[in-house]
């Protein structure tokens, strides 16, 4: 990894110098207010949380408590 950086560039700094650019970089398109649009129309390639087979173990979508848009559930395995 030490072939990424400058000769004699310390690969820890090098890593802590790139996280922190990216970061900024991260932090200076948050303030741009942007939200990516997607738009999904039904077709052969979509798939819909309501086209899938109900499963107790598996929560598909968030709800008013739930934020998460999949949720499994532990399990118990049978003997």
């Amino acid at each position: 990894m030490a072939d990424v950086f400058d000769e004699g560039e310390n690969v820890r700094d090098g890593l802590r110098g790139r996280g922190s650019r990216f970061l900024g970089y991260l932090s200076a398109v948050s303030k741009v207010g942007l939200k990516p649009v997607r738009i999904i129309e039904p077709g052969e390639d979509v798939i819909l949380s309501s086209d899938l087979p109900d499963y107790p173990s598996i929560v598909v979508g968030p709800s008013g408590h739930r934020n998460a848009w999949l949720t499994v559930r532990l399990v118990s395995r049978k003997p």
